[in-house]
C-alpha cells in the first residue's frame, strides 16, 4: 500500500486524532507526531513519503493504537485497533508495561518524546503456560 492511501482503510475512522506515528517503508523509518484530517494523516515532510511502499503503520495516543502490518510481501495484512478500555476487562496480573527509550535520531522528530509506553498482553494457553497474546504502544509525557 502506498502512503498515500491510508485514508482508504477500512479502520481509518478509528485511528486516534492526534498523536504519534511510527511507520515503516522500504528504504526508511519515522517517527513523529501527527494529525488526523480529511486528507489523511498530516506530519512533518508527510510530501516526501506519499508514494512510497508503506510496510507497517502504528498510529497512537495515550489511549488506542490503531496498527497495519503488510506481511508475506503485501499477501497478508494485519489492521487491528486496540484501546486502553480493552485492558480494564483483563487480569491485572497479565498485562505488563514496559517502558523503551527512543533513539537521539528520532528524539528530535518526536517533539521531545523520549519514551514509549509498550503495554504487553499476555493470557495463558490450553498448556497453562503464559503466552504474549498482544501488545499496544502508547506514551507518557
Amino acid at each position: 500500500m502506498r502512503y498515500k492511501d491510508i485514508k482508504k482503510s477500512d479502520h481509518y475512522a478509528s485511528i486516534p486524532q492526534e498523536g504519534y506515528m511510527m511507520a515503516v517503508f522500504d528504504d526508511l523509518i519515522l517517527f513523529q507526531p501527527y494529525q488526523k484530517t480529511d486528507d489523511g494523516l498530516t506530519f512533518s515532510n508527510m510530501e516526501n513519503v506519499s508514494d512510497r511502499n508503506l510496510l507497517r503503520i502504528h498510529c497512537f495516543d495515550r489511549d488506542t493504537e490503531y496498527r497495519r502490518m503488510e506481511l508475506d510481501d503485501g499477501d497478508r495484512i494485519i489492521e487491528a485497533v486496540l484501546s486502553a478500555e480493552e485492558e480494564t476487562a483483563m487480569e491485572p496480573d497479565l498485562i505488563y508495561e514496559d517502558e523503551m527509550l527512543l533513539r537521539e535520531e528520532f528524539i528530535e522528530g518526536a517533539g521531545g518524546l523520549r519514551a514509549l509506553k509498550v503495554i504487553n498482553r499476555f493470557r495463558y494457553t490450553y498448556f497453562d503456560t503464559m503466552t504474549l497474546d498482544n501488545y499496544r504502544l502508547s506514551y507518557q509525557e
